[in-house]
């Protein structure tokens, strides 16, 4: 470290605020400054679901597709889930147990975002869930699919930043409604 030279009268040395910095940077990156998120410690608050050896990738290399909507899958949903089934462990009751879990897929891969709106809500079957996500995407996005079409015409009216914002937005209107036509 960059210490400069003692004060006088006493035996410890002054830090520089260049010394300062380097204790802060890496106290900071080993996590042992409470409440900080840095490179080390709580580095990432997101919990990792164990998947298969390659994360995003099935058999033959291609990747994972979100059951509820078709996008890129990067999480496991769990269609019963998983607080439902810790409490029904708790019960202890076999019977419960088995009809709620009787020919039911457990995992299927989704995307964080479907995986996030599915929480912990338990519906009958696949498709009631997969209706269930629809519903709430329809209305997460439900300003930005009512937004109006441009024509031609009045997108070339518009100055350039005012134009390509328009563009853009049609550009996800797009992809939010093939999600929800998947």
């Amino acid at each position: 470290m960059n210490f400069a030279r003692p004060i006088q009268g006493t035996s410890r040395p002054r830090m520089t605020l260049t010394s300062i910095r380097a204790v802060f940077c890496m106290n900071f990156a080993s996590g042992t400054i409470p409440g900080a998120r840095g490179w080390g410690g709580w580095q990432n608050s997101k919990p990792q679901t164990k998947m298969s050896k390659h994360k995003n990738h099935g058999a033959w290399g291609e990747p994972h597709i979100c059951y509820y909507c078709g996008q890129r899958a990067d999480t496991i949903d769990h269609v019963i889930p998983q607080s439902i089934i810790r409490a029904l462990s708790i019960l202890d009751d076999k019977a419960i147990t088995k009809s709620v879990l009787r020919n039911r897929a457990l995992k299927v891969w989704c995307c964080h975002e479907c995986n996030v709106l599915a929480g912990s809500s338990l519906q009958d079957n696949l498709e009631d869930r997969k209706n269930f996500i629809h519903k709430k995407l329809r209305k997460r996005y439900s300003r930005l699919i009512n937004l109006p079409e441009w024509s031609e015409g009045e997108l070339g009216e518009l100055g350039y930043c005012l134009r390509n914002y328009i563009e853009n937005i049609a550009k996800i209107r797009t992809h939010v409604q093939g999600r929800l036509r998947w």
